[in-house]
């Protein structure tokens, strides 16, 4: 909402902040702690925690109902009305992936069809249903940074032989941004004082097919990496200078050409191929 702004920080700064507002365009109304804003509900518990769902958004989703599709042969193209509902219910459940990240892949997808098929769109309808019936909440939990970025990165790769007989290959890569911690405030902390129970934020996902033509499951994963890199590098130099003050343009090319990035960071693939490659003593 463009007359909406969503605030975190500590909570004497931000009434200072609304009382300023208030100073200019009069009085204000403050919603703390629990509020809905374009669809998501933010609930800030106890103990800090921060938790974001779409719950009754997604039960708003009506999955294609119609006697046009009833018993139809799968394989046969949808109808034009038929179609005209599945590019509706299939935007409105990608907005779903605000909160809802596991279904980004069946999303992508099914964004890549063109002409849905009677099968597309019973796909769709099923995926509806199983997040009407199972919604995940995201969480946000209460933790101290530890300067540790994790960049979990994954690729799935499928050859296909063409009418022609030539190979074609599809690709599809996904990335997720971790931000590591040290847990508040937790029940199990609390019952051993000296322990260090570790959080995890996720601050970033991607799910798209791949920018360049794939011939193996070896180079979809290593460009899964590669490109995830690229996808994560502003929310890397954003947490680095949230710690280290703004860079200078000087400053940012030598820190991409030279390193001395401000946070730790890690790679993993589960590429067992890659692994062996590197790891070979003897290569062929």
């Amino acid at each position: 909402h463009v007359d909406d702004i969503n605030m975190t920080g500590i909570e004497k700064e931000i009434d200072q902040y609304v009382k300023r507002v208030e100073a200019t365009f009069g009085q204000c109304k403050v919603n703390k702690h629990t509020f809905t804003n374009c669809g998501v509900r933010y609930t800030k518990t106890k103990d800090g925690d921060v938790v974001m769902d779409q719950d009754d958004y997604i039960k708003t989703l009506r999955p294609i109902v119609t006697s046009e599709l009833t018993g139809a042969a799968a394989e046969s193209n949808a109808t034009v009305n038929v179609t005209s509902q599945f590019v509706s219910l299939r935007g409105a459940l990608a907005y779903a992936t605000l909160t809802q990240i596991w279904i980004q892949v069946y999303v992508v997808s099914l964004q890549r069809v063109q002409q849905p098929t009677n099968l597309d769109v019973r796909r769709l309808n099923a995926i509806t249903r199983k997040t009407q019936k199972d919604p995940q909440k995201l969480v946000f939990p209460s933790m101290k940074c530890s300067g540790h970025l994790d960049l979990h990165t994954d690729a799935g790769y499928r050859r296909l032989t063409g009418e022609d007989d030539e190979q074609k290959g599809y690709g599809m890569r996904g990335l997720n941004v971790l931000r590591r911690g040290i847990a508040r405030k937790r029940a199990s902390a609390e019952k051993c004082p000296n322990s260090k129970v570790t959080a995890v934020h996720l601050i970033d996902s991607a799910c798209k097919s791949h920018r360049l033509q794939i011939r193996s499951s070896y180079s979809a994963e290593t460009l899964a990496a590669t490109h995830g890199l690229e996808d994560a590098y502003p929310t890397m130099i954003t947490l680095h200078e949230l710690c280290h003050g703004i860079l200078k343009p000087e400053e940012l090319k030598n820190l991409r050409e030279a390193g001395g990035l401000g946070i730790r960071l890690a790679l993993p693939i589960d590429a067992e191929s890659v692994y062996k490659s590197l790891t070979s003593r003897d290569l062929k």
